[in-house]
């Protein structure tokens, strides 16, 4: 490995101060908004990318030439402690080489109110079994600790179809945003309880690390989600918001890392006339 990459790959693998609190994921099926609710443990240093985020894409997704849109806003009472610009980069690395493919970079100017908002054209698809980290760097300020961010990243056809600004807020909002239910599933060690859950179209599944064992993740059988390794506390989430496309299917799903050795699995059945799901599901 050559030094370039090798110092990019020891960057991207420093522990991050940020929790991940709710997300939703790209699918090859459709383009979706990719939310972060996140609040900082410690502060992030002004002028440092720091990982907040990172999954594998077992797919290649065909974004190239969709149009990104980043915006989101941080949560800081005091004005004067704003940085003066976000930087966002999206970098794709091969997961067996750790060749760094490509980085999608967006220059993000942050408002006195904290908002902060950018769209750029995507230039290339993502490639197949390729680690997608989510990189932030403060620029001309620190983002101080215990900070509330909010992070919406979302992939339309035309500039015309993204959000309105300001549809993404700390305070837990963001556009797009679930008005139904929302069914918890408890990580405890090497199990997801309930095992199976019943929900309807509209819902939200959140799946909260309550046990001590990590590394874990919930992945779907179809690859239409994956939380990556976002269960490093206890306490964090990932969630995902099931529409009326779902309706009347039985979704199965299961941990990449304990699924062989514990059998570490799930389902979610959609609406009344989802199948009931297979044993050990």
């Amino acid at each position: 490995m050559n030094t370039i990459v090798s110092k990019a790959v020891k960057v991207l693998l420093l522990a991050t101060p940020l929790v991940l609190s709710g997300c939703i994921f790209l699918t090859a099926d459709q383009l979706q908004s990719l939310k972060f609710f996140l609040k900082t443990g410690d502060p992030l240093p002004a002028g440092q990318l720091t990982e907040v985020y990172s999954s594998i894409y077992p797919m290649q997704l065909k974004l190239k030439n969709n149009w990104v849109k980043v915006q989101g806003q941080l949560g800081i009472d005091n004005p004067a402690k704003l940085p003066s610009k976000i930087q966002l980069e999206i970098v794709s690395i091969d997961s067996k080489t750790e060749r760094i493919y490509d980085r999608f970079k967006l220059i993000l100017v942050v408002k006195d109110d904290g908002t902060f908002s950018a769209i750029k054209k995507f230039k290339k698809n993502l490639r197949p079994e390729t680690l997608q980290s989510f990189m932030v760097k403060p620029i001309g300020a620190k983002i101080p600790a215990k900070t509330k961010v909010a992070l919406c990243i979302e992939v339309v056809k035309k500039k015309g179809e993204a959000s309105k600004n300001g549809t993404c807020t700390a305070n837990g909002g963001g556009g797009g945003s679930s008005s139904g239910n929302v069914v918890t599933v408890e990580i405890v060690d090497n199990a997801f309880e309930p095992q199976s859950v019943q929900i309807n179209p509209g819902d939200t599944v959140r799946w909260t690390l309550t046990g001590g064992s990590l590394n874990h993740t919930t992945t779907a059988m179809n690859s239409s989600w994956d939380s990556g390794f976002a269960f490093q506390v206890s306490g964090a989430t990932f969630e995902r918001t099931f529409t009326a496309a779902d309706d009347g299917k039985t979704l199965q799903y299961f941990c990449s890392t304990h699924q062989a050795c514990c059998q570490m699995q799930g389902s979610i059945q959609i609406g009344q006339g989802a199948p009931p799901p297979p044993p050990g599901y």
